[in-house]
């Protein structure tokens, strides 16, 4: 199998470091940016997962008009922001039977399954963490798998593939409801990875404040509402957290939502921000994908969320420059609470 990692950031170098070394399929990296590409062609691609470093050396390539031959998965990890003009433009590049898989966050694989179909488009989700603290070198902050499928109630052909491709080197869990994991993948990225990016603190460090864990609990709530108005069940599948212990019915009580939100910041301790990693570099957030899509989807269904669109708001002030991540781009937020609460 012929499989390309369409970006090399935090995700992508350990998909394609670990798929590499697995020495099974034929593995390409594409990637634009000079400093990650000169890096992993003059080091490798070094991965540190449980205190042990290994390097892989795949190639790398800079678009796909450098292929000899077409590939028969790629798997596309680049920005969200990015991820309809990267299939696009990889498209012609694909074997007849070959197809895409998203890892983004957010619910952009469904516009494009809905576009492409799910003969071309594969969802998948990562429950595990990883970083990259300089180009070419990435460390491993989470285990998990990677949860793939399709969106209606079937396991299609390319879900099948994506898994034989995976699951050389990473768990993999098969669903046949991508729609309810996506869901509930973003009840936690619009939780941890928005504030993650205002507060500027790794999610550990994060969750050992009672008051940002009430605004997480409070963006979870707004986000499974929207899910619920949108026809999602958040049906508990096996290797997703089950978002139903989380959110504020009655049960589970709130001392007890406090301390499952504590355990998922002990797992992902070492994890910072995606958001927060764009704004270091400069480079333009998916909170438009993340907390934006719930409120423009409770505009849609008359279901208010204010913590998400206060969010919005100061996260688009950190990409202008407006504020800086940290204690007074936390402020603003929580005033920006206060005076809608007025």
């Amino acid at each position: 199998m012929r499989i390309g990692i369409l970006g090399c950031g935090s995700l992508g170098g350990v998909i394609a470091g670990k798929l590499w070394n697995a020495q099974k399929d034929t593995v390409i990296v594409f990637e634009l940016n000079p400093d990650i590409v000169s890096s992993v062609k003059e080091h490798g691609l070094r991965i540190t997962e449980n205190k042990k470093t290994t390097v892989a050396r795949p190639e790398v390539l800079e678009g796909p008009d450098q292929l000899d031959e077409p590939m028969d998965l790629i798997i596309l990890t680049t920005k969200a922001t990015s991820l309809t003009r990267a299939v696009e433009a990889y498209l012609p590049f694909l074997s007849k039977q070959g197809c895409f898989m998203t890892v983004q966050n957010g619910l952009e694989a469904l516009t494009l399954i809905d576009r492409y179909g799910e003969d071309r488009i594969t969802a998948g989700s990562v429950m595990w963490g990883s970083s990259m603290p300089q180009p070419g070198s990435y460390t491993v902050t989470a285990d998990g798998p990677f949860v793939v499928g399709g969106i209606d109630g079937r396991i299609t052909e390319q879900s099948s593939l994506c898994k034989r491709a995976l699951e050389q080197a990473f768990p993999v869990k098969l669903s046949d409801d991508m729609r309810d994991i996506l869901w509930t993948k973003l009840t936690v990225t619009a939780s941890l990875t928005s504030l993650g990016a205002i507060t500027g603190l790794s999610f550990g460090e994060m969750l050992k404040s009672r008051k940002i864990r009430d605004l997480i609990l409070a963006v979870g709530d707004e986000v499974v509402a929207v899910g619920h108005g949108s026809g999602v069940g958040f049906l508990h599948s096996e290797g997703a957290l089950n978002v139903n212990l989380l959110t504020g019915n009655g049960f589970p009580p709130n001392w007890l939502r406090h301390l499952l939100v504590r355990a998922i910041g002990l797992k992902h301790s070492r994890t910072e921000s995606s958001m927060l990693a764009s704004l270091k570099i400069a480079v333009k957030t998916e909170i438009d994908m993340v907390n934006g899509v719930v409120v423009e989807l409770g505009k849609k269904h008359g279901i208010k969320t204010p913590v998400n669109s206060a969010i919005v708001n100061v996260v688009k002030k950190l990409e202008t420059g407006a504020l800086s991540p940290g204690t007074s781009a936390f402020d603003s937020l929580l005033s920006r609470l206060s005076s809608q609460m007025k």
